[in-house]
């Protein structure tokens, strides 16, 4: 609602839009602690620790600014660190 003024629905089988989620594939809960705990599991503070991740991206409106802003709020909520920058097309590719 707050990114899209709700001309958009929540993808909440990954990264994928709605509409191409295949059939029958079950959705999963935004869940930060149940993300903790497998990050934990895989040893994540253990490999990065408090080391940033550069995030490449090539889109540039405010609109996307928004949306990257949002995830990454929810992945420091979950200790990943992660630091949006816009390149264009050809530095992305």
């Amino acid at each position: 609602e707050s990114l899209y003024g709700g001309a958009a629905k929540p993808a909440n089988c990954g990264y994928v839009a709605p509409h191409l989620v295949p059939e029958g594939l079950e959705p999963y809960a935004y869940d930060p602690a149940k993300a903790k705990a497998l990050l934990a599991e895989a040893g994540w503070d253990k490999i990065n620790g408090d080391k940033a991740i550069t995030w490449l991206t090539y889109y540039g409106s405010p609109q996307a600014a928004n949306v990257m802003a949002a995830i990454q709020s929810m992945l420091a909520e979950v200790g990943i660190n992660v630091v949006p920058r816009v390149v264009d097309t050809p530095t992305y590719n």
